[in-house]
């Protein structure tokens, strides 16, 4: 039932709309006629507010079409602010446990989503599922899409054991309602296995994803694509299991397949092309990766321009190949333009765009020490400023406790470590060392690594910063730190294991060797500093 509001609701929303008006800007690559169709919005929404009245049926529904189109253009945070106040406004005029109100939450829960606020969607998910259950069944399409945004959105929160049991009841309703063999079901398939990978569940997601082959190939037969998706799927749980030689044979096979079935510049076939590039990333063959990386790039420029996610991703990660390869000045040229496309394609503070300015940090730290001289006070500035600014948007958006969080942090205390602005290097490593003791724990080797690092500091700054600690009582602090990193890295070469299936056995063995060369200096490290603690 419609309730009149009073003329305070009307002028809220109709106030709410002008300010989210006034205040947008519009990227170059969305079309005129989808601005046009905004602003239309606007006014009819405004008119339908005036005549009807804000919480009118009709006009939620400009309200929702509103916000669709708002999302569409990725003006997340304008969206949610409209679906708030029409989703209260729809309960009113429809009752809590309508299914009106289940779409309102839906849409407003995407926005949340893609904004990447994954704990307030996944409450507003469940709730529009339990109204749709009641009105729709447990088979309606409406619910396979709610359980796929839930699965997504807790697997991107990390929560792999919760999303698990949601990709299993979506693979269940697939089976049963689109079949074995269909495009769905292998994607769910698909993701099921990361998350099963995730949890160190190999042999669950490799029997998973073997029958799924296995089912494609008696259906639609070996050379069909969407049977050549499925060994692909099956490849990646071989590369997640270290067998890089085995998924590399199926990814040039899948992709050998596509090249004659679909063409050498099908959307697929370069997806193809991408995946065997991250796989000879993985196995450090980076001519090979940026070759193929550049023949994706190509394909996607010439079809899709650079106003897609999956040309931007390309070009970063060709970026950070080149940053790999010592390139320094074509790894910035690249990553600049990477970062100017996912800045107008996602936003300046997305974790995506973010990442690319950390790379970007990290090869103007590179320049710099290349340029000036080391004790230059302009060694690692420009860097320092753009990886600060990187970890500001990392701490908003991700949390002080994200891994990519932590990775900016450890970095900006190697390039302040460089600079001998010790007090300030030894607050970022004391703060991801914090961190790992939390979650790693005091025996792991990246534990160990910033244990040395402040040693390092701790022993450097001896002299040359105000403290309370008297000499000897550093020399003591930093070979208690040595003795952790030496403790550490003996933990690591006892659990490190070579053997006959390992596809690169000679990379494993260097890797052996360096970490005897680690332990043997935090040995010899540990021991000048309890040396030198007793003069």
């Amino acid at each position: 039932m419609y309730f009149n509001r009073s003329q305070e609701d009307e002028d809220h929303i109709l106030s709410l709309l002008g300010s989210i008006r006034e205040s947008s800007t519009y990227s170059s690559f969305i079309h005129s006629d989808t601005i046009e169709s905004i602003n239309q919005s606007y006014d009819q929404i405004v008119l339908s507010s005036k005549e009807h009245g804000s919480e009118h049926p009709i006009t939620l529904q400009l309200l929702y079409q509103l916000s669709d189109l708002l999302i569409s253009i990725r003006h997340y945070d304008s969206a949610s602010k409209i679906l708030e106040r029409s989703t209260l406004g729809c309960k009113r005029c429809y009752g809590e446990e309508h299914v009106e109100v289940a779409h309102f939450l839906t849409l407003l829960a995407n926005s949340l989503n893609f904004n990447l606020k994954y704990g307030e969607s996944i409450t507003l998910y469940k709730q529009a599922l339990s109204i749709y259950e009641v009105w729709y069944g447990r088979s309606h399409v409406s619910i396979a899409a709610l359980l796929e945004n839930i699965s997504h959105a807790l697997y991107s929160m990390q929560r792999y054991e919760d999303s698990q049991l949601f990709y299993e009841r979506l693979l269940v309703y697939y089976r049963v309602n689109k079949g074995n063999a269909h495009f769905d079901t292998l994607k769910t398939i698909n993701k099921l296995a990361s998350a099963y990978q995730s949890q160190g569940m190999y042999i669950e997601a490799d029997i998973l994803c073997s029958d799924s082959l296995a089912d494609c190939i008696s259906t639609l037969g070996s050379n069909h694509a969407t049977t050549q998706k499925s060994v692909v799927t099956l490849a990646q749980v071989k590369q997640a299991q270290g067998k890089l030689k085995e998924a590399e044979l199926m990814y040039r096979k899948s992709l050998e397949s596509n090249e004659q079935l679909l063409g050498l510049t099908h959307e697929e076939t370069l997806a193809n092309v991408v995946i065997l590039a991250r796989l000879l990333y993985e196995q450090r063959d980076m001519v090979p990766s940026e070759h193929m990386y550049r023949r994706a790039l190509r394909g996607y420029m010439d079809s899709i321009g650079t106003g897609d996610s999956r040309t931007t991703d390309v070009m970063h990660c060709i970026g950070e190949i080149l940053l790999q390869r010592e390139l320094i000045k074509d790894a910035l040229t690249m990553l600049r333009d990477a970062y100017d496309a996912r800045k107008m394609f996602y936003g300046q503070h997305h974790p995506l765009t973010l990442s690319t300015q950390f790379l970007i940090g990290k090869a103007l730290l590179k320049a710099s020490l290349w340029r000036h001289r080391p004790s230059s006070p302009q060694k690692g500035k420009s860097a320092v400023m753009s990886l600060e600014e990187t970890l500001h948007g990392f701490d908003k958006v991700l949390g002080p406790e994200h891994p990519k969080t932590m990775e900016v942090v450890d970095c900006l205390g190697d390039v302040l470590l460089q600079r001998d602005e010790f007090v300030l290097a030894g607050n970022y490593f004391q703060r991801y060392y914090d961190y790992l003791m939390k979650h790693k724990g005091a025996m792991h080797r990246s534990t160990s690594e910033v244990a040395y690092k402040l040693a390092v500091i701790t022993e450097r700054s001896i002299g040359k910063i105000i403290t309370t600690l008297t000499d000897s009582q550093l020399f003591i602090k930093a070979s208690g730190l040595y003795k952790q990193a030496y403790d550490g890295y003996r933990q690591a070469k006892i659990d490190f294991k070579i053997t006959d299936d390992d596809d690169d056995v000679e990379r494993k063995q260097e890797e052996l060797l360096e970490l005897d060369e680690l332990i043997n200096d935090a040995q010899e490290m540990c021991r000048y500093a309890l040396m030198r603690s007793k003069y």
